[in-house]
This record gives structure tokens, C-alpha cells and sequence, in this order.
């Protein structure tokens, strides 16, 4: 399993980034393949398709943030999205 947008979106928040900001590291990563662009299944066909990432899904991401919704991320990957993010190594 690699690295997820909403891993990528929850780091962003985390480091209080904006929703601009981690939408456009988001998709560079994904055409880097950097990050992983999971399918997403047509109903009732099933035929895999890819989703397109938009400000909803940041929006939605941040208010699940802000309800302590929480989301896996490894510390071993806390580099990784901050070289994604732009976030300077501390």
C-alpha cells in the first residue's frame, strides 16, 4: 500500500496548510505518481474508474479533521508528505 490523498490532506492540515495548497501538492503527486489514485467503482457496473480530486473533497477531509476524525499516518511517512506538502525538514 503507498502513500493516499487524504494521508497527504490530513499531514497538510496537521501543518495548517491551505486547502489551495494541498489540492495542488495533491495532484503533482499524483502525476508524479508519487501518491496513490485509488479507483473508484461505478455503480452498478462496477467498472473501475479514476476519481477526480476537488476542493469538496478537501473541504470534507478538513471538516472530518476538525471533528477528530483521524486518518493512519505513519511516522515513517512524515518525511515523504512533507517533501510532497513543500514542508521544510525540521
Amino acid at each position: 500500500m503507498g502513500i493516499t490523498p487524504v494521508q497527504v490532506a490530513y499531514r497538510g492540515f496537521q501543518c495548517g496548510l491551505s486547502n489551495a495548497r494541498i489540492l495542488n501538492r495533491i495532484h503533482r503527486a499524483l502525476n508524479e505518481g508519487r501518491v496513490n489514485r485509488p479507483p473508484f467503482t461505478r455503480w452498478p457496473g462496477g467498472d473501475p474508474i479514476s476519481v477526480q480530486f476537488g476542493e469538496s473533497h478537501l473541504t470534507n477531509w478538513r471538516h472530518q479533521y476538525e471533528d477528530g476524525v483521524s486518518v493512519d499516518l505513519p511516522a515513517e511517512l512524515t518525511e515523504v508528505l512533507n517533501d510532497i506538502l513543500g514542508v521544510p525538514r525540521t
